[in-house]
């Protein structure tokens, strides 16, 4: 061999078109030889190969062009729905190294060609709204508000993940506006909720309801805590707030508060 660098050898690697990510690569059993009686064996090789996809970010099933079917795509990877065929890569529409909403929303954005150009980078402050979930004491149906307090017609879109008290399941989540939901039931017992307009149209806000969580309960069901982890709100031009948790509480309507007398039949012993 001439020269003392650059490369000695080109390994051609292929690979799926879905494929797309880091893979670790080891080249093991080096043999550098000089003559018949003198080589070297120098210690194996790692490191990383990355496969980035030519799908231009936003285009999650690969067709093409950035539609809504792409936003629904992108809402497949957030609730862990079915993503097959559909490229990771493209789903992190902003290219902020998280697949969420707000990717969902810069799609939306690029769809109907609105005039403000939506960020790649939005702003994470900024927005005057939050979220908040009213305590319930209805049992075995319950339906906990989920409620938009601050600004009116700030807020297009939100996220989040839901925890229930034993005994308790998701049934159903609603929404009055033009909004779709989606949500799904992970391997851990929580829900992922996603709620985003296809035409950025945004929630009232001012304290109404922008969803309805419908739940149901079983005889093992004794009240506790609904909590939203990781809630997220996003506005049009897809500015983000994250807002920690919100934590509501549920009582059942069959607890018991107290005793109010005890009663026997004359022929038997009380202790």
């Amino acid at each position: 061999f001439y020269g003392r660098d650059g490369a000695v050898i080109n390994l051609i690697v292929d690979v799926a078109d879905d494929s797309d990510g880091v893979y670790n690569s080891t080249i093991d059993n080096i043999e550098m030889v000089v003559s018949a009686t003198k080589m070297y064996h120098p210690s194996s090789y790692n490191g990383n190969v990355y496969v980035i996809p030519a799908f231009e970010p936003g285009d999650v099933n690969k067709d093409g062009r950035i539609s809504i079917a792409d936003a629904v795509g992108i809402v497949n990877f957030i609730i862990g729905s079915d993503t097959q065929g559909l490229s990771s890569y493209a789903a992190d529409a902003n290219q902020d190294g998280t697949i969420d909403v707000v990717d969902a929303v810069w799609v939306v954005n690029k769809v109907i060609r609105k005039s403000y150009a939506p960020s790649r980078n939005g702003s994470r402050s900024g927005i005057a709204s939050t979220l908040s979930m009213d305590d319930i004491q209805i049992a075995p149906a319950m339906s906990v508000p989920v409620r938009i307090d601050g600004m009116e017609n700030e807020i297009t879109a939100i996220q989040f993940n839901l925890r229930l008290p034993d005994g308790a399941e998701l049934k159903n989540v609603i929404t009055d506006s033009e909004h779709l939901v989606a949500s799904n039931k992970q391997d851990d017992g929580t829900y992922t909720v996603v709620c985003l307009s296809i035409n950025n149209r945004t929630f009232s806000g001012g304290g109404d309801a922008a969803l309805t969580l419908e739940l149901v309960s079983d005889e093992s069901f004794c009240g506790g805590q609904v909590i939203m982890n990781n809630a997220k709100i996003v506005t049009p031009n897809c500015t983000q707030k994250n807002l920690g948790s919100i934590i509501s509480n549920i009582t059942s309507g069959d607890n018991l508060t107290g005793v109010i007398g005890i009663t026997d039949d004359n022929n038997s012993l009380m202790y």
